[in-house]
């Protein structure tokens, strides 16, 4: 029975897959229109297969009939009780058949017949179960028409997919056509057969029609056969054809011919242009001159042996191996006639010797000459006209030479000295090669830049020139009488660039003579061999337009010196003056030298999906590097070439064919129309324009094509994205970008920068943001190993369009980094590319790639709207898996989480002005319209024969459309907005460094959201920049002038400023508003636009602030000691990390702390605090007694509270909590956060000092901790008031880099207090907490040092703890900008305690202003060195007098130092400290 039932399963299946191919199906309508009976079909193959299941139960032989599926029994599974063995697979019972079975993964229903269910076969129930299946779905959705053949199965709707009329083609040619070549023969046979029947033929007229049926099937097979052979030969050529070496001697009978004819031509040019330069060069030395006499290269010409190809050069790139000879002496393969008629190659080289009567000409010949070898010629095609990049020459081997060299007696007497002289030729031959070979002999090449040549050639820009003109004066007006002088001036060059004009025009300016314009107008020049004329013209209404006069400028001029700076010619027509025109004029080349080369290859390589170089994408790591150059690449020459379009959507088109134009626009402005190209649906235009763009970053790029059949003229589809977009796509090796609705735009674009110095000025407007892309970037997980050795410490960059958005900290030593980090990123087009890569940080050398991703932001929008619905407070993430250099997937992988901000786009305040003039216009239009039809209405009625009803296009459908491009607010409406994106525009401006930033920070986001490029002579060009802000009411703005493009340290800010953003907002939202910052002035205008969707509560400033929090006390504490009491403390845990530790209190289970600690809490969503009680223990581990959650998210903000919470095992403390909600932005260290010790990004400045105390470190200033000083350190207590103890300021650890610069200020000439013990325990030093040392009576004091004096010093390294098994410390002294190396000590290693012992010293000499700096370092013999941190000493601090050892925090543990300054300085005016009362001592 189950045999059965598995050859009924198999006809199913079988009639499924082949139903759809039927003979009749001719046409490709007719093969969807007939998917609907496929449906039916196979519904009616599976209910006849039910009922012959049926019919079969009812009828079946006894069981024993199973016997013939014996030899299949091994592949079956075996029987149960009732004797059945179920359904089976048909690639288990024919393995060998089926090995390449299709996947069953995309049925929809499972339509197998299980008989070992029932005996009795498929019951009705389960029959009209599977019938009600099958007729309730849909045709469109039954089968995969779609995903297969691109159509639906109903046939109504239009294909859509870019394949669809390929896949119609194949149809129609595979299955119609074969279809008529094999039914037509029989189909005529027949037809001739009755015809020759009808008229009487006889049984012999019957052998001519099958002869002609024969002689026709034989032509088909032959045509079958030969279209296989090619196919097969086709296919298998690129394996082949690499190993075969083909003849040339159709190549070499061409070369013979044309030989015979150039050869003599040749040698007379060659005489004729190396004899001048020959008399020129005569040696001297009594040789007079010299000359080519005869130069002939013979009758035989050279020939190609053999031509072998190269098919897996690679893409876009041919190889062709050929092995040439030019030997004449070689007569084996010429006729005797060509023997006895062959002229030998001849060189006679005279040398005169002697001058006038006594002199004499000695000819040197050389003859017999023989060259051959072997070549490579490698050919890599390109965009443009010929499509030959360049070609590549490389010899394989070295050419074998030979010749025959007679200096003296001539052809009677000379004697060959090459075979007369031993070694002679050998030497000669490797000179020869050892001139060629680094040029050309294998692995050498010789490259010829075909592009470059022909550029040379054409008419391609070199440059651009920026003509300001400034105002004229004394413009005389024609004699007409009543004429007035509206003038303007046309600027024109002789020569034009491709796709440009040489033309350009300023505005006209009515009825003056003494004009004013104070324009810039830019124009592209092909070569500075060429005049620019000034034409200043009268402008006329009615008549044609006067001139009043001009002049010309020889741009040859500019070579010398590249600005004319405020220049007056006169205006001159004819002989006659007509007033004087001030102008001025920057000459700025196209960058060609190396280092542009170096910074376009920079930018080119970073960042991308796919590298041809394993070593670029590293330099996206050194971005501020490239962006502090001086070449400005962000201005340049754009070269657009439009080659053709594709996949046009032909559904609408009359008869199926288009006519087909474009449009070009660059920043909306319209710089090219493309022909109309008559009947064409897939256009080619191949045409080439170069624009001048002055920011490359911002502009954008738009592309129409329209129909110009249509009336309305169709748009068949249009691109607009950034130029970054066009460039993106060439990067990643593709030659075309899709188009909307549908199209394939081929295209090729070339960037050239030109070196602009700062001077050219944007005039492009900001882009409109379309909305904001939510990035919640939780982990990472670094499983790969990276080149090279040591830690990996990981950051990622975020890109949009290859430009760094924000780069995060790094995290040191850690492969599953957690940077839980959101950065709201603002994007203007759905074309845009955002890239998130993963760096490793390296402290010498570039940072290591770890992995890279990249999405088009239409895609990450599609996405987090499907995804919950867009929901902002969503913790779900997504893992994106990172791709390597070579665009492979790797095992490294982010967790992401997106979400969506769309932005409601508002009016400027200009735009609002034409807007408004706009509807002014068109209310008044139509009402003029509406009177005229009004009355064309009733002249109608009166006379209908002399007027008919006519269809016209809307005329205001563009007006209308730009009216509600976007939504009219005013300021008062938008600042009500919660959240939106700000738009900066800087204007203009002049910063007080003259190579310096300036950067725009939001809220408490520590990487700029605007940086500027590099100022050139502190001047500011016209740029623009976004950011989100989340929370409108309390944003604020910090606007930095910085030194450096991405700051590390305060050394590197010049100047900050801080003001509230809708502070800023209404100052510049009407005009422009200047700022002054610290003498760096500029204009900035701030528009704003709103988001369309509320934010939730975790997004704005009341879930980030400072948490006030106080630990009051304890009750019903657990008892842990003998004594039935406890020693508790508390440790407050921020996400699992200790931020603040209470004092003991000793003895006590009802102990009262009243202590207090300021927690910075970046988002009270995402933090989790934890209140956890310990007992202290001297001796053992401390006994943890409970722990509380203290629960913050439902807080509101500036309200106290005091809560009792119940610990976990016993009792309960008492606490009060205060939120008060605000930004709080990190210091500018943005290079490292170790989160093994903390969690947060503001976390690690707990404190209970109040304002002024700092963490076990050294700050700037260089001032000493207090409890630093006292030797307090490795308690729980202390480690806590060490790292948390700075308040109002929010720390990171600080990098390894940079140094480590918290302080304590203690005032001058004030006694250093006793310190309070906060820890029991002992350090691992030995020296007992809370008496480091003991200060003497007469060093007690601190002694006041003359800030302008020097004096002497000693400092002595003590010991080192918990940084490195191996570590040496290295000392300098910095003073006055300048930094001196002092000393380093011997690489010692550490004890079982973690303890390094040094006792080295040494002397220094320095004023108070100086600075201790103490770098410590990992010593390591086979790898690099790595440095662990920096700290520094301001030796100004009064308690660096004091005796004693002083403990400095650097990273994760301390140096302890002895220093001892001060005592015996050369300062001698100063008085000595007196002894301190003795009433004072206690």
């Amino acid at each position: 029975m189950s045999a059965r039932a598995g050859e009924v399963d198999a006809t199913v299946a079988i009639a499924g897959i082949n139903s759809p191919v039927k003979p009749a199906t001719t046409t490709f309508d007719s093969v969807k229109t007939g998917a609907a009976s496929v449906e039916s079909t196979v519904g009616n193959a599976i209910e006849n297969a039910i009922e012959n299941v049926d019919n079969e139960d009812e009828n079946a032989p006894p069981k024993e009939s199973i016997v013939p599926a014996k030899t299949q029994a091994r592949r079956l599974p075996p029987p149960n009780i009732s004797g059945s063995i179920g359904t089976v697979p048909l690639e288990a019972v024919h393995v060998n058949e089926l090995k390449k079975a299709p996947s069953r993964e995309k049925n929809l229903y499972d339509t197998s017949l299980d008989v070992t269910k029932k005996s009795g076969g498929v019951t009705n129930q389960e029959k009209l179960s599977i019938k009600e299946m099958i007729n309730k779905e849909s045709l469109d959705t039954f089968f995969p028409w779609r995903e297969i053949g691109e159509f639906n199965s109903s046939g109504k709707n239009k294909n859509v997919g870019n394949n669809s009329k390929a896949i119609k083609d194949y149809i129609i040619e595979t299955f119609f056509n074969d279809w008529w070549h094999d039914a037509s023969p029989i189909i005529g046979t027949c037809f001739f057969s009755w015809l020759f029947a009808y008229y009487g033929f006889s049984w012999w007229s019957l052998i001519l029609i099958f002869s002609c049926t024969a002689s026709v099937y034989s032509l088909e097979y032959s045509r079958f056969a030969r279209n296989l052979r090619d196919d097969l030969k086709r296919s298998n050529v690129s394996e082949t054809i690499s190993k075969k070496s083909e003849s040339s001697v159709w190549l070499n009978t061409l070369l013979s011919k044309i030989w015979l004819i150039h050869m003599p031509v040749i040698s007379e040019q060659v005489m004729a242009q190396a004899n001048p330069i020959l008399a020129e060069s005569a040696p001297g030395y009594g040789i007079d001159s010299l000359s080519l006499e005869e130069f002939t290269l013979g009758s035989k010409a050279p020939a190609i042996r053999s031509i072998k190809t190269n098919s897996k050069s690679g893409k876009d790139i041919t190889e062709l191996e050929l092995s040439f000879a030019f030997t004449p002496s070689d007569v084996s393969d010429m006729t005797p006639r060509e023997v006895r008629e062959k002229v030998n190659p001849r060189i006679v080289l005279g040398v005169t010797l002697g001058k006038s009567f006594v002199s004499k000409t000695v000819p040197i010949i050389v003859e017999d000459i023989n060259v051959s070898g072997r070549v490579r010629l490698i050919t890599k095609f390109g965009q443009t006209f010929p499509n030959i990049k360049t070609v590549s020459v490389q010899l394989l081997e070295a050419p074998m030479i030979d010749f025959a060299l007679k200096p003296i007696g001539g052809d009677t007497l000379g004697l060959d000295v090459m075979s007369f002289l031993p070694g002679l030729k050998s030497f000669v031959k490797g000179m020869v090669n050892s001139t060629i070979g680094p040029m050309m002999i294998a692995p050498n090449k010789f490259d010829i830049d075909i592009e470059d040549i022909l550029a040379a050639q054409s008419n391609e820009a070199i440059g651009v020139i920026a003509v300001s003109i400034y105002s004229a004066s004394h413009l005389k007006s024609s004699e007409f009488i009543g004429n007035t002088v509206d003038p303007y001036v046309v600027l024109s060059t002789s020569s034009t660039v491709q796709g440009s004009s040489n033309t350009v025009r300023t505005s006209i300016k009515s009825d003056v003579k003494d004009p004013r314009w104070n324009e810039t107008k830019y124009m592209l020049v092909s070569t500075l061999d060429q005049k620019l004329t000034f034409q200043c013209y009268d402008f006329n209404d009615l008549r044609k337009d006067n001139i009043i006069g001009e002049f010309d400028l020889d741009l040859s001029e500019l070579l010398q010196n590249p600005t004319i700076e405020n220049a007056s010619s006169v205006l001159r027509l004819g002989v006659q003056s007509r007033g004087t025109l001030q102008y001025a004029i920057n000459w700025f080349p196209v960058i060609k030298d190396s280092e542009s080369e170096r910074v376009k290859s920079l930018q080119q390589s970073k960042t991308m999906v796919s590298f041809s170089d394993d070593e670029d994408i590293e330099n996206e790591s050194d971005e501020e590097d490239l962006k502090e150059k001086e070449i400005d690449t962000n201005v340049g020459i754009l070269k657009f070439t439009l080659e053709s379009i594709r996949s046009l959507d032909l559904s609408y088109a009359v008869g199926g064919v288009i006519s087909p134009s474009a449009e070009l626009r660059l920043n909306g402005r319209l710089v090219k129309r493309y022909r109309t190209l008559k009947k064409t649906n897939e256009p080619s235009w191949n045409e080439t324009i170069e624009l001048f763009v002055n920011s490359k970053s911002s502009s954008v790029l738009e592309l129409t094509v329209f129909d110009e059949r249509s009336k309305r003229r169709a748009v068949l589809c249009s691109i607009k994205a950034s130029l970054a977009t066009f460039f993106e796509v060439i990067s990643i090796g593709q030659d075309y970008i899709n188009a909307s609705p549908k199209g394939q735009i081929y295209f090729f674009a070339q960037w050239k920068p030109v070196d602009s110095h700062g001077s050219i000025i944007s005039t492009s407007v900001p882009k409109t943001p379309i909305g904001a892309l939510r990035f919640r970037i939780h982990d990472a997980l670094v499983k790969d190993s990276l080149k090279g050795v040591g830690d990996i410490d990981p950051y990622f960059n975020l890109l949009i369009n290859n430009q760094i958005y924000y780069r995060s900290r790094y995290i040191s030593e850690n492969k599953n980094p957690s940077f839980d980090t959101t950065v709201y990123l603002p994007i203007t087009s759905e074309n845009d590319v955002i890239a998130l890569s993963l760096f490793d940080y390296q402290n010498v050398g570039k940072d290591r790639f770890i992995g890279r991703i990249q999405f088009h932001a239409d895609k990450l929008i599609e996405a987090a709207i499907k995804k919950e619905n867009n929901n902002l407070a969503s913790t779900e993430s997504e893992k994106w898996v990172l791709r390597d250099l070579r665009n492979r997937a790797t095992n490294d992988h982010v967790n992401v989480a997106v979400g969506y901000i769309p932005i409601i786009p508002v009016f400027s305040p200009t735009e609002l002005e034409h807007v408004n003039e706009l509807e002014k216009e068109m209310r008044e239009k139509k009402e003029a319209m509406d009177k005229e039809q009004s009355k064309l209405k009733e002249e109608m009625e009166k006379k209908p024969s002399d007027y008919e009803i006519v269809e016209i296009p809307y005329p205001f459908e563009d007006t209308e459309k730009e009216i509600a491009s976007k939504k009219k607010y005013t300021y008062d409406e938008l600042v009500h907005s919660e959240a939106g994106i700000i738009t900066f525009e800087i204007i203009s401006g002049t910063l007080s460094s003259p190579t310096s930033f300036l950067q725009i920070l939001v809220d408490d986001v520590f990487f700029p959201a605007y940086t500027s490029s590099r100022s050139k002579n502190g001047k500011l060009s016209k740029d623009s920049g976004f950011a989100f802000i989340r929370d409108l009411a309390n944003s604020t703005v910090l606007v930095r002038i910085s030194r450096k493009q991405i700051v590390k340290d305060k050394e590197n800010i010049i100047a900050e400023f801080s003001i509230k953003t809708l502070k800023l907002l209404k100052n510049s939202y009407e005009q422009p508003y200047s700022l002054n910052v610290a003498g760096s002035i500029f204009s900035i205008r701030c528009l704003f636009d709103p988001s369309s969707m509320p934010m939730p509560s975790c997004e704005k400033v009341g879930d980030t602030g400072m948490l006030k929090l106080g630990i009051i006390s304890g009750t019903n504490l657990l008892a842990s000691d003998r004594n039935g009491k406890s020693d508790p403390y508390v440790d407050i845990l921020v996400n699992n990390h200790k931020v603040f530790t209470t004092e003991i209190i000793k003895k006590t289970l009802n102990p009262v702390w009243n202590e207090t600690a300021m927690i910075p809490i970046p988002s009270r969503k995402y933090t989790k605090i934890i209140a956890d009680v310990y007992d202290w223990d001297r001796a053992t581990e401390n006994d943890p007694l409970g722990y509380t959650p203290v629960e913050i998210s439902q807080m509101e903000s500036n309200k106290l509270y005091e809560w009792d919470l119940v610990l976990s095992t016993q009792g309960s403390i008492k606490v009060t909590a205060e939120f008060v909600p605000q930004y709080i932005r990190p210091i500018m260290e943005i290079r490292e956060v170790n989160k093994k010790k903390q969690s947060l990004k503001a976390v690690g400045n707990v404190a209970g000092a109040g304002l002024g105390a700092a963490t076990g470190g050294v700050h700037v200033g260089g001032k000493i901790l207090k409890k630093g000083i006292k030797g307090e350190f490795n308690s729980k207590e202390k480690d806590m008031s060490e790292e948390m103890e700075t308040a109002q300021r929010i720390s990171i650890e600080q990098e390894r880099a940079v140094p480590d610069l918290s302080y304590a200020p203690i005032p001058e000439n004030t006694l250093a207090q006793p310190p309070t013990p906060s820890s029991p325990t002992r350090s691992n030093l030995g020296v007992p907490p809370g008496h480091t040392r003991n200060p003497s009576a007469a060093s007690s004091f601190a002694r006041t040092l003359a800030p302008n004096g020097t004096y002497r010093g000693i400092v002595t390294i003590l010991a080192t703890e918990n940084l490195s098994k191996n570590v040496q410390v290295k000392v300098s002294l910095t003073q006055k900008g300048r930094m001196k190396s002092l000393f380093k000590t011997k690489p010692q290693k550490t004890d079982d305690d973690g303890i390094a012992h040094f006792n080295e010293n040494c002397e220094f000499k320095a004023s108070p202003e100086a600075n201790l700096v103490f770098g410590v370092v990992a010593h390591h013999k086979l790898s690099k060195d790595r440095d662990l941190g920096l700290a520094q000493i301001n030796l100004g601090d009064p308690q660096i007098q004091n005796e004693g050892n002083i403990a400095i925090k650097i990273g994760e543990g301390r140096i302890i130092v002895k220093i001892d300054y001060g005592h015996d300085g050369d300062a001698s005016d100063i008085p000595p400290v007196p002894k301190i009362p003795q009433e004072h001592m206690s």
